[in-house]
């Protein structure tokens, strides 16, 4: 029994010790390399503001509640780019005047150089913090 229990032991050892092949070389790398010649360049069907079809309907009581600007998230969407966004694409539309007589709300956008006519999304992500989506419609 002594006799088994040492050589299982020593199995044990060699295997766990023994190298890991690394299989490399042309066949390796020709599977994460496209093709030089490849017809169809890749695309992106990505849009900046596809996002802000998604969110959910913020009621003016819910902004009420923010009173805290570090409550708030200021998140610029489409920066730097030309994707045709336009102010109702989201859900901010009527809440515009809302934000605009919240001074947490102000204090965010303003730390951020971005005005209330420039929040095009609101996502609330608890009772009193809120995330404002904006683009910079003024500059």
């Amino acid at each position: 029994m002594l006799k088994f229990s040492i050589v299982a032991a020593a199995v044990v050892a060699a295997i766990s010790l023994a190298p890991i092949p690394v299989v490399t070389g042309p066949a390796v790398a020709q599977r994460f390399v496209a093709p030089p010649n490849d017809p169809k360049p890749a695309v992106s069907t990505y849009s900046c503001h596809n996002e802000l079809g998604y969110l959910r309907r913020v009621y003016e009581n819910e902004l009420d509640r923010i009173e805290d600007a570090n409550r708030v998230w200021v998140t610029p969407v489409c920066m730097g780019e030309d994707f045709g966004l336009i102010r109702n694409e989201g859900n901010a539309g009527a809440l515009r005047a809302r934000i605009a007589g919240s001074d947490a709300m102000m204090r965010a956008l303003r730390g951020k150089d971005f005005r209330p006519d420039d929040v095009v999304g609101v996502r609330m992500t608890g009772e009193d913090t809120v995330i404002l989506y904006v683009h910079p419609f003024h500059h």
